[in-house]
């Protein structure tokens, strides 16, 4: 029997979350929240327009990334219209911004995140500037995200050299992120290195350093709950100094030791 006593969904905004901001413009809807519900509390639930999340802060696990999976960087999930699932933070903590679509015509496929750096960028901007948006500003980014459903891209926020976006794709693409310096990123950027925190932080949100050890984390749980790998072992593989500094950055970001986590995923 569910507790009464728990989190329920937010009437007003739809979602599991105590709102921050709510602007209203036309066909959509854009909101910006902070997650606070517990992951039991978050029931499967259903939305009848699409809707975008986008994920400024918090592990956060979709229908994507499955029960045994989660994203700890800034990603936006493309929900179609229709869509039922049961997306939530994995230590109901972190926050996120919601734009609800309600535009006909959009592709009614499936659930897929986007991570390209050009909607990442557009995204991380629109969510820092919500409040001062004018109403006609806000009609342009609606028309822009709705594109997102055709798979067109944003265009760049002016004052970023774009060679920022390879070093991004670097470190998605890469399978051992922990291994990138700030050096190789600048070479890849076309940047120097000094000026590459600053080039990531005003275009993503995050440094580039936060990237890669998102990135690594994602990683490594991943073996953790598909393989009966020692945890030293897996540790050593994915670029930690040893299975205790493995654990306390799992414990930092989880929640959960790497073993609590090997045993969640084999309930599943």
């Amino acid at each position: 029997m569910p507790d009464p006593t728990s989190p329920k969904r937010n009437a007003e905004s739809g979602y599991w979350g105590r709102g921050l901001q709510r602007r209203t413009v036309g066909r959509a809807t854009f909101q910006l929240h902070e997650a606070s519900a517990p992951p039991e509390a978050v029931t499967p639930h259903g939305h009848d327009h699409a809707h975008i999340v986008f994920v400024t802060s918090g592990p956060y696990v979709t229908s994507v990334t499955g029960e045994n999976g989660f994203i700890d960087r800034p990603v936006a999930v493309l929900n179609p219209p229709s869509t039922y699932h049961r997306d939530h933070f994995l230590t109901g903590q972190g926050s996120f911004m919601t734009v609800d679509l309600k535009v006909d015509g959009l592709c009614e496929d499936y659930v897929r995140h986007c991570e390209k750096a050009g909607v990442i960028q557009f995204c991380n901007h629109l969510a820092r500037t919500l409040a001062d948006k004018t109403a006609i500003e806000l009609e342009d980014d609606l028309s822009t995200l709705a594109n997102l459903y055709l798979w067109q891209r944003p265009q760049d926020i002016a004052g970023v050299p774009p060679g920022i976006e390879r070093a991004y794709d670097a470190i998605q693409d890469s399978r051992e992120p922990w291994a990138l310096s700030m050096a190789d990123l600048a070479a890849i950027a076309g940047v120097h290195e000094n000026h590459l925190p600053r080039a990531f932080r005003k275009r993503f949100g995050k440094t580039a350093s936060h990237f890669a050890s998102a990135r690594q984390i994602e990683l490594c749980t991943v073996a953790i709950a598909t393989t009966e790998e020692p945890l030293a072992d897996i540790a050593a593989q994915f670029g930690f100094y040893d299975q205790a500094h493995m654990s306390g950055r799992l414990r930092q970001r989880l929640g959960l030791s790497p073993s609590q986590w090997r045993a969640q995923a084999l309930r599943q």
